[in-house]
């Protein structure tokens, strides 16, 4: 937010007085609007039309401020007759501003510990500590007649030293993880074709399959894993019939067979797993299979089957 400075004395002041209370407004919105717009306390005719909104015949009163001192008219519109007086030019704001843009960059960036002197920061003077930061040094202006390289001294960058090589990795078939990567990738292929083999001929074979993905990857991840390691030229289908007993089946010519949707073995897809617990696993059909659709029953929850 930026302020500008007015006078609590300003409405005394003969000069608006004499205007008018229609151009003292004027005068007081033109200080807003030529703050705002760091235009050096210049407004053009144009402009007028914006910082004389809803004020009638704004033109004349601007000549009223034009005959009184106020303002002065230019060729392109009016001035501030007194706005050098207590505002700052647009180049000097517009320095100031840098100035403390480079400082607070400085700061951040080459002073400290970590912090790096860099050629381009005239703030960054050779022999300079980089914990402290040099607040006094003198910022050259427009005004100066002297060029910036005079005043201060241009760091030349020290060339970097080259990098020290790099100790080659001990190569290790647990530790490498281009191997690693590989042997991940076996252990999920394995895992995938498991799934879509035993989801074959399941009633729902994208969400059977998901399920046996899931179990597969959970419980046998590590026995995959192992013996995707000790036998590195074994194929994830090999792998797959090794460790998840996975065989290859055809799909069945469907049979008029309904399961029951409420059972505990298969969840109604009329498939169970028929191994021990700890085991693989063995996916059959389940004993809830028959040739009869089951009825639809109401529990007390509320659910139909």
């Amino acid at each position: 937010m930026i302020f500008v400075q007015l006078d609590c004395d300003y409405d005394s002041d003969a000069r608006l007085v004499d205007a008018g209370p229609y151009a003292e407004l004027l005068y007081v919105r033109g200080l807003a609007f030529a703050k705002r717009t760091l235009s050096d306390g210049h407004i053009s005719i144009g402009q007028l039309a914006i910082v004389g909104r809803a004020i009638p015949k704004a033109v004349e009163h601007a000549q009223r401020l034009v005959r009184t001192g106020a303002w002065v008219e230019t060729e392109q519109g009016f001035h501030i007759a007194a706005w050098a007086k207590r505002n700052l030019s647009a180049a000097e704001v517009n320095l100031r501003s840098n100035s403390r843009s480079m400082k607070a960059n400085h700061a951040r960036w080459h002073t400290g510990i970590n912090g790096t002197p860099s050629p381009d920061c005239p703030l960054c003077v050779r022999g300079t500590d980089p914990s402290t930061t040099p607040t006094d040094l003198h910022i050259p202006t427009d005004k100066d007649s002297l060029s910036l390289s005079s005043v201060i001294p241009i760091v030349e960058p020290e060339p970097e030293p080259e990098p020290e090589p790099e100790p080659e990795p001990i190569s290790s078939p647990l530790t490498s993880s281009r191997e690693t990567k590989t042997l991940d990738q076996r252990v999920r292929d394995a895992v995938d074709f498991h799934a879509i083999t035993m989801s074959v001929n399941a009633k729902v074979p994208l969400a059977y399959a998901g399920t046996c993905r899931s179990r597969a990857w959970g419980e046998h991840r590590d026995d995959l894993r192992d013996y995707a390691l000790e036998h590195p030229d074994d194929t994830h289908e090999q792998i797959a019939t090794a460790v998840l007993g996975t065989t290859l089946v055809t799909a069945e010519v469907r049979e008029a067979w309904y399961a029951d949707p409420h059972c505990c073995d298969c969840g109604g897809d009329g498939w169970k797993n028929h191994a021990p617990e700890g085991s693989p696993s063995m996916l059959g059909q389940c004993d809830c299979r028959r040739a009869e659709p089951y009825l639809a029953t109401v529990h007390p929850i509320g659910r139909v089957g």
